[in-house]
């Protein structure tokens, strides 16, 4: 149950909230990364209950897939980046 001192929110009015666009939003809450209450066939969002989701959600960087992320490193991988550190990459 929704605290009732919060707003529930659309998916338009969470994505100004967030900075993002409104497709993702419903990406996320599809996804399960946040929370939402369906109001009959509608999402609505608590903005407090879905920065909480998101702040304990696991950061994974940019520039990696999450096979990447999760990928052990071997021989290679480190001597790769023993290789850019010595350059100063």
């Amino acid at each position: 149950m929704p605290d009732t001192t919060s707003e529930l929110l659309t998916a338009k009015q969470l994505a100004v909230e967030l900075r993002v666009n409104e497709r993702r939003v419903y990406a996320m809450a599809n996804a399960g990364r946040i929370p939402y209450y369906g109001v009959g066939e509608r999402k609505r969002y608590v903005a407090t209950e879905v920065l909480k989701a998101l702040r304990h959600e696991p950061r994974i960087a940019a520039h990696t897939t999450t096979s990447d992320a999760l990928r052990p490193l071997n021989v290679d991988d480190t001597a790769h980046l023993r290789i850019r550190t010595a350059v100063g990459l």
